[in-house]
C-alpha cells in the first residue's frame, strides 16, 4: 500500500516554480526525493471598444480589441455567438478589426483572446450593439390614369433598387377603379431600410 502527503500551495506569481518532495525514510524505508518544476503564465484582460458604431445599416463597423502588454497572438471577434473574424495583436496590445456590414437589429459583441505561452486567455465584457434601418428613398409613378374600369395600381422605384413596397389608396390595399383622385402611400417592407412615399 502507498502512503500519500498533499500539499496545497498559494496561487502562483508569474514565472518559473520549482517543487521539491523529500521523504526521510523510516526504519523500514530508504529516503527519497522527487522534484517538479512548473511555470505558472501571467493572467490578462481583454476590452473590447467599438471605435466607429454604425449609425445606420450597411456602415462600417471597427472593433478593437486591448489585451494586457505583452500579450501576444490573436483576439477574435464574435456577434451573438458566430465568429466574425480575428486580427493579431500589435506592439501595444491591441487588435483592430473592420467587421463586416451588421442587419438592422441588436446584436451582442464579444472579444477573446486565446493566449501564448506566457499569458493565459481572457474574454471581454459582452457589449450590446443596436443597429436602426438605413433610410431608403421611394418615387411614386402611374400616377395618372384613364378610366376604364379596371383597377388603377400605382408604381414606384426605391433607392437602393428593387426594396419590396406595400401600396394603400386612401388607406386602403386595394387600387381603386372608381374615377377620383386618391391619396397614394408607397412604404418599403424592409427589416434594413426604411421610407415611404
Amino acid at each position: 500500500n502507498q502512503t500519500k502527503a498533499t500539499y496545497y500551495p498559494s496561487p502562483l506569481a508569474f514565472g518559473t516554480h520549482r517543487y521539491e518532495a523529500v521523504y526521510t525514510g523510516d526504519p523500514t524505508h530508504l529516503d527519497a526525493c522527487a522534484t517538479l518544476v512548473q511555470f505558472a503564465q501571467k493572467t490578462t484582460t481583454t476590452t473590447l471598444t467599438l471605435g466607429s458604431n454604425p449609425t445606420v445599416y450597411d456602415a462600417p463597423l471597427t472593433l478593437t480589441a486591448t489585451v494586457t502588454p505583452g500579450a501576444t497572438g490573436t483576439a477574435t471577434f464574435s456577434k451573438s455567438g458566430v465568429l466574425l473574424g480575428t486580427a493579431s495583436l500589435d506592439a501595444n496590445g491591441q487588435a483592430t478589426f473592420m467587421a463586416p456590414s451588421l442587419a438592422a437589429g441588436t446584436h451582442i459583441l464579444l472579444s477573446t483572446y486565446a493566449g501564448d505561452s506566457l499569458h493565459l486567455g481572457s474574454a471581454s465584457t459582452a457589449q450590446t450593439l443596436t443597429v436602426p434601418p438605413a433610410p431608403a428613398t421611394v418615387t411614386l409613378g402611374g400616377l395618372n390614369w384613364t378610366y376604364t374600369g379596371s383597377p388603377c395600381a400605382a408604381t414606384a422605384t426605391t433607392v437602393p433598387a428593387g426594396l419590396n413596397l406595400t401600396f394603400t389608396y386612401n388607406g386602403q390595399p386595394a387600387p381603386p377603379t372608381a374615377v377620383g383622385s386618391y391619396a397614394v402611400l408607397a412604404t418599403v417592407q424592409d427589416s434594413n431600410y426604411v421610407g415611404n412615399a
